[in-house]
């Protein structure tokens, strides 16, 4: 059976995901309505700054509630998706009946797209699957916010 604390960061990144393309789109619905042009440098921007707040928010629920060893699991888990969800849209790319199921199942991992916008610039502009690559192990960053472990001495002191 699966521990449903593995499960809990990957449903956080889920409602970042879904938070920040609810923002954006308002955003981008705003910014259309009051009929200034959209720069796509700006775009970036504003996504990048939510990204790295959602990344944030994130981070702090993960130093609550996970220990190294859990918080590793759970990260496991959504680089496995992160990685099937890339295979399934490359094969669907391939044969020509890509859709738009892949950007939904893109979900989770939706703050670290701004990785591979950012590395697809880098590259002439256009989004390969290798630019993509380094977003796929982007939840390991959350490592860091993980807190040192209390170590119990024989007669359950914390050193």
């Amino acid at each position: 059976m699966i521990n449903k604390q593995i499960l809990k960061f990957p449903a956080a990144m889920l409602l970042a995901g879904v938070a920040l393309r609810v923002c954006m789109n308002g955003i981008i619905s705003i910014w259309l309505r009051m009929g200034t042009p959209i720069s796509s440098l700006g775009l970036f921007g504003i996504r990048l700054l939510l990204s790295v707040l959602l990344f944030l928010l994130v981070g702090r629920m993960v130093r609550r509630q996970y220990s190294k060893k859990e918080f590793i699991r759970s990260a496991n888990l959504l680089v496995f998706y992160s990685i099937a969800v890339l295979l399934l849209e490359q094969i669907t790319q391939y044969a020509g009946v890509y859709s738009t199921v892949s950007l939904w199942l893109m979900l989770p991992t939706e703050i670290f797209n701004v990785i591979t916008e950012f590395l697809s610039q880098l590259i002439g502009g256009r989004i390969y699957w290798i630019s993509s690559i380094p977003a796929l192990f982007a939840p390991y960053l959350f490592f860091f916010f993980i807190k040192e472990e209390k170590k119990r001495n024989r007669s359950g002191q914390i050193d």
